[in-house]
């Protein structure tokens, strides 16, 4: 396991400090009034968690639910995202 996350992320070029957090938030994370938010973080972080929410330091959102687990149609797909003519 990782011990030293914040050393590493500080001597990490940009490239590298870009892939980290995509594979940390699955690349979505947001900011916005002083609080990250994300729907995902990745489960070797999950101990942190609690911490990290009891700080204010990160908001996990679970993503919308899909109502009756169905996808919606739209105008031109079906429910099964094939393009209906």
């Amino acid at each position: 396991m990782l011990k030293n996350l914040r050393g590493i992320f500080q001597i990490a070029t940009l490239s590298e400090k870009h892939a980290l957090i995509k594979e940390v938030f699955k690349g979505k994370l947001a900011y916005e009034n002083g609080v990250f938010r994300t729907a995902f973080i990745n489960p070797v972080f999950e101990s942190n968690i609690m911490k990290i929410n009891e700080k204010g330091l990160l908001v996990i959102e679970k993503p919308p639910q899909i109502f009756g687990g169905v996808p919606p149609c739209t105008q031109g797909r079906d429910r099964t995202g094939t393009v209906s003519h």
